[in-house]
């Protein structure tokens, strides 16, 4: 797979909200199809805010900059909303064999679904 680069993740960020969606939404469709070897090989930190143009774009993750993020939730006690915290979850969890990569597929892909819905 031709994963997403850090200078395009960038790029989508400065660039505009509809195209930090777009570029988030690549992101997590990339996740959510990759296979295990895809993303045992990938040299990149699949969850991390630097791969989330929507994060970039908002100014980063953590304090205020997260509150007018379309994927915000309030009062969940993280800064993104509960399918993120469900794949971060499900992501670990199969890294660290407690958990398998069908459900780390399954969160990944309600992740995607959850991008999907945001209204530019």
């Amino acid at each position: 797979m031709k994963w997403l680069t850090y200078e395009e993740v960038t790029a989508a960020a400065k660039k505009s909200k509809k195209a930090a969606t777009a570029c988030s939404k690549k992101h997590w469709l990339q996740l959510s199809t990759a296979t295990a070897d895809e993303l045992r090989c990938s040299p990149r930190y699949p969850l991390s805010p630097a791969f989330c143009a929507l994060c970039m774009y908002h100014g980063g993750p953590g304090g205020g900059a997260c509150k007018p993020c379309s994927l915000y939730c309030e009062g969940r006690g993280r800064a993104c909303c509960y399918e993120y915290s469900a794949a971060f979850d499900a992501y670990y969890d199969w890294k660290e064999k407690t958990g398998t990569f069908a459900a780390w597929k399954k969160a990944a892909k309600a992740m995607y679904q959850r991008i999907c819905k945001i209204k530019d």
